[in-house]
This record gives structure tokens, C-alpha cells and sequence, in this order.
């Protein structure tokens, strides 16, 4: 145990302490295999694991995880001498730590969010710990590089990194101008973001495991990329790092439309879609539309890592698949908004859509549709098989019905017509 006490006066004002433990509640099982750095600088080789739990006497507490990753220097005789004149002995091994918030504990309601809600001077004092900020009810990643003491330079993500980088001559930031000491830094943050990404993957291969939905925001969260100050080429080196792994990434992905949970996909196999409206219809499997606001995905897409849904891609869908009405209806507010000024590509999509009630309900084609219900006939008498339901019609306003969507108002003659035909089957 360590502990930190103030005292004024001979008298103890505040005191806070931090245990660790070796046994694990708190991450889950993870798996490490030895990896080398982007440049075969380092030889990452044993990673130990700890709960670290920060306590105020007669005040709060929260519990953080602790990586220590050893390292293996495999550096070239440039490099070396740069080293030795720098630090006189050049050590055998280099220690990389990390210190963030497991998925456990973001999710502990109890714990943690009475941390958060909790504004007084206690509470205060250990969320300044923590490597994330909460700002609205959003988390947003914070962690900083330490050298020894913090210094200002952010990472992008929920982690704190204390490790042998070469500080600035003023110590408060990284030194990425010297040629030497900017090839180290580098790589050593480049590591940072390898560790992450393996703590991203075990994370999220165990939250597919009961996960509610909602959760996954909060799971993603640390992972968000932010934007990295003073230097932004730290927040740069970073996603190199997490991206060099070639395995799959699995992301959170609704694979229809009717689907009630998500499920975890290879990324290179989902879509991402700028509109409430599509993932209310396509049947493709997309990232849902809160949680493909989380920089996260933008970094996937920067990196050939995900698809974007584009109205081709729609089109093509819509051609082999029958919508349910509530389907047919958020394809049709989303042909009738602005996204969409394209009268010839509405056609189209128009001319191939199928639909029906339920499943089990015969299929229906709108491309054959003339008119809408606008009497509410449907309530009592079947309805011509050209004339949309007034159950899908009343979603629409007069001018869209007419503009958007190329139907007529279906009056009595029509009706007429139709309850009168020859076999008056229908009187």
C-alpha cells in the first residue's frame, strides 16, 4: 500500500492511499503473445497485471487496471550511442504502463456512476485520475503521457502511459524534433497503441457475452481517437500502432433491421450510414447510428477497414430483399428527404421495392402502386392492390405522397370502378 497524507499544522487534512492486487476481478481473461514493435525496435515479452484501487479515508474510491509490459531493446549502434550519452547506462529493458478503466468498471453502475454524479471536492480529486472526462453524459478519452511526473501531451484514448520517452527540455511534452529522440518516442508510442488494440480485442470479444445494447457506447468510448495536443502526430503514431495488428477487428453491428441485438462482425463486413432513416430498412449489417458517431469508425473508414452505404449499394439491397411496413415506411421518409434530389434514382429504387404486413403476409409491389388511401377505405372494404395503405400513407404529407413518391390521391371513381367490376367479387 502507498499512501499520500497532507497534513497542516501537525494535523492530517486528507489522506489517499492505493493498493494493488495481483488477482484480477476486474478484466477479463486476457491472452499475451510476445510481439515486436512497428521497427523491430523492441521485443514486447511479459505483461503483468493489476488492480489498482485509489481510496480517500472517509471518501470514495475507484479501481483502475494496470498493464506493465517489459520490453527488449533491439536497437541499431547510432541509436545506442545516442542512448549512452543521454542516460550513461543504457538499460537491457524498457517498461511500458498503462493504466485505464476496464469494461468492468465503466459498466458498474453502482460504483462509478456515483463517482461521476458526485461533485464534491473528494470525488473531484479522483476523477482527475482517471484517464477519461464526462462531459453531458458522454465519455471522452483523456488519457496523458508521463514521464516520471505528467506531462501535457494527450493520446487520444482512455489510458494513461508512463514509459522511457525523452521529454522536451522543458519536460512538459515529448521531444519529436530530434532526429534520435523522435525515432524512440515513436516507437514507443506506436507500442502504446499495439497494447491497445489487444486490450480493444479481448474487451470487446468478452462483451459479446450478455452485452445490453446500450453498453456498447460506453465499451467504445476510450477508443474514440481523439484528437491529441499539443502535438496532434502523437494521436497519429497511436492509430499506426493499433492498426499494424492484421487480425480482425469486431465491431457492435445490428445485422437487420428487425434485429433486437447486436452482434459482433468482422468490420471489413459491415456499413456505415449517415441516416436514421437506412438503418431503419436496409438489410445490411450496420453499425447503429449513436454509436457510429465514436471516432473509432472514422478511423476504420480512413483505413479501408469499413464500408460506406452509398445509393447504389441501397438500390442493389432493396432488389433482393422484401421489407416489413415499418421498413417500407423509413425507405420512403428517407426518399423523401433531403439527402435525396435525385427524381430518376427515387424512381428506380421505387420500381423494385417489395413489401408486406408481416412475414408471413403476401408480398405487395410498389412499383405497381397508382394511388394512396386518402379516404381511410381500408378500415372497411379491401383496397385495390394500386392503391398504398392508408396505414403507410398517413406518415406523408399531400405534397410528398405526390412529389416524392409519384402517387395520387385515390378517389371515388377509382373505387368505384373497382367494387363494381364485373364479378363484384368484392360486394
Amino acid at each position: 500500500m502507498m499512501t499520500l497524507d497532507i497534513k497542516v499544522n501537525q494535523l492530517l487534512v486528507f489522506q489517499m492511499s492505493k493498493t494493488k492486487s495481483n488477482t484480477s476481478s476486474i478484466l477479463n481473461p486476457f491472452t499475451f503473445k510476445p510481439h515486436r514493435s512497428i521497427h523491430n525496435m523492441l521485443l514486447l515479452d511479459s505483461f503483468v497485471f493489476t488492480e489498482q484501487t485509489f481510496a480517500i479515508t472517509n471518501g470514495p474510491s475507484i479501481t483502475l487496471g494496470h498493464i506493465a509490459i517489459e520490453a527488449h531493446l533491439n536497437i541499431d549502434q547510432q541509436l545506442r550511442n545516442y542512448f549512452q550519452r543521454i542516460l550513461k547506462t543504457l538499460p537491457s529493458t524498457v517498461q511500458i504502463q498503462l493504466l485505464f478503466v476496464p469494461t468492468k468498471i465503466l459498466l458498474n453502475q453502482q460504483q462509478f456512476q456515483s463517482l461521476i454524479a458526485n461533485n464534491n471536492l473528494d470525488a473531484q480529486i479522483l476523477k482527475s485520475i482517471l484517464p477519461l472526462k464526462f462531459l453531458d453524459n458522454e465519455i471522452i478519452p483523456s488519457g496523458l503521457i508521463f514521464i516520471g511526473l505528467g506531462t501535457h501531451q494527450s493520446i487520444g484514448i482512455g489510458m494513461h502511459v508512463c514509459s522511457h520517452f525523452i521529454p522536451t527540455v522543458e519536460r512538459d511534452t515529448l521531444d519529436l524534433q530530434d532526429a534520435y529522440a523522435a525515432k524512440w518516442n515513436e516507437e514507443l508510442i506506436a507500442c502504446v497503441g499495439q497494447i491497445a488494440r489487444r486490450i480493444y480485442d479481448q474487451e470487446i470479444s468478452h462483451s459479446s457475452h450478455n452485452t445490453l445494447n446500450k453498453n456498447y457506447e460506453t465499451i467504445m468510448a476510450p477508443y474514440s481517437f481523439q484528437k491529441t495536443v499539443p502535438s496532434e502526430k502523437v494521436g497519429a503514431i497511436i492509430l499506426k500502432g493499433f492498426f499494424a495488428l492484421k487480425n480482425d477487428i469486431f465491431v457492435p453491428t445490428k445485422r437487420l433491421p428487425s434485429a433486437n441485438n447486436l452482434s459482433l462482425v468482422i468490420s471489413t463486413q459491415t456499413f456505415l450510414a449517415d441516416s436514421k432513416h437506412i438503418h431503419g430498412f436496409l438489410p445490411l449489417p450496420l453499425i447503429p447510428f449513436e454509436l457510429s458517431k465514436n471516432h473509432f469508425f472514422t478511423a476504420l473508414k480512413e483505413h479501408s477497414l469499413i464500408h460506406m452505404t452509398d445509393k447504389s449499394i441501397i438500390e442493389e439491397s432493396l432488389t433482393s430483399s422484401a421489407l416489413l411496413s415499418n421498413e417500407l415506411i423509413e425507405l420512403l421518409k428517407w426518399l423523401c428527404s433531403s439527402d435525396i434530389n435525385d427524381r430518376s434514382y427515387t424512381k428506380r429504387v421505387l420500381s423494385v421495392v417489395r413489401y408486406h404486413e408481416t412475414i408471413n403476409s403476401p408480398i405487395s409491389y410498389f412499383g405497381k402502386l397508382n394511388y394512396y388511401d386518402a379516404l381511410n377505405i381500408s378500415l372497411v372494404l379491401p383496397l385495390p392492390s394500386n392503391v398504398l395503405p392508408i396505414s403507410i400513407a398517413e406518415h406523408f404529407s399531400q405534397e410528398q405522397l405526390h412529389h416524392n413518391l409519384f402517387l395520387l390521391p385515390c378517389n371515388f371513381k377509382q373505387l368505384i370502378d373497382f367494387y363494381l367490376s364485373e364479378n363484384q367479387q368484392y360486394l
